[in-house]
């Protein structure tokens, strides 16, 4: 269906508009993904997303899969702490290095934006809910991290 969507999508916005899509990398259940001895899906993990974004960019033209996780199992068990979605990004993006892959996952000042970005893992960082925290994030980052004076700008 995610597929037959973006096509969809694709077909109505045109080559010219970039399409996103994002996706949830692993229901963090605690059972391997796929059953070794019959080859049986158990869950929604990590190599499925892996898969899918390739179909997505190929037979979609998807321009950028944003990777988030979790919300779709009621007995997940997330390991938060900061980073905490970027291995999934990283994974894909190995995967998938054609693809613009964007990350999530209590991302929370420049520094740590910049080593996901400078090491690989991921082509863009998102980092809403610091924004909803922190309405200044961005002028924090540029203060704390780009060292840049913006004129004309109040910050408290």
């Amino acid at each position: 269906m995610a597929l037959n969507i973006a096509k969809r999508i694709r077909a109505e916005v045109g080559d010219s508009f970039p399409v996103f899509f994002r996706l949830s990398g692993t229901d963090w259940a605690e059972f391997p993904e796929e059953d070794d001895t019959t080859g049986e899906w158990k869950q929604w993990g990590v190599t499925q997303s892996s898969q899918l974004v390739r179909r997505l960019k190929e037979q979609a033209g998807v321009d950028l899969v944003d990777v988030s996780s979790g919300g779709l199992w009621h007995q997940q068990k997330i390991p938060t702490g900061p980073s905490y979605q970027v291995h999934l990004a990283e994974y894909i993006k190995q995967r998938n290095p054609d693809v613009l892959i964007s990350t999530v996952g209590l991302i929370t000042d420049g520094q740590q934006a910049e080593d996901i970005l400078q090491e690989g893992y991921a082509d863009v960082v998102r980092a809403a809910r610091e924004f909803l925290r922190n309405t200044d994030f961005v002028l924090d980052v540029r203060v704390d991290y780009l060292n840049v004076v913006i004129l004309g700008v109040l910050t408290h």
